[in-house]
């Protein structure tokens, strides 16, 4: 059985196809699409693990 990860956000499903960031804080992943302010370009930074990002629950 595969392992579910809510978004934050939308609380949908976050799979492994979708892109999305987990928070440096909690841990918790959103949905690149929901509401989180991130770029396609720092979205790539982040994947790269050159910039810190945190959820909507905890900025």
């Amino acid at each position: 059985m595969a392992e579910e990860y809510p978004c934050v956000y939308c609380e949908r499903n976050v799979s492994e196809n979708d892109r999305a960031i987990s928070c440096d804080e909690c841990e918790r992943w959103q949905h690149l699409s929901c509401e989180t302010g991130v770029s396609l370009r720092q979205y790539r930074k982040m994947m790269k693990g050159e910039v810190e990002w945190k959820c909507c629950e905890c900025s």
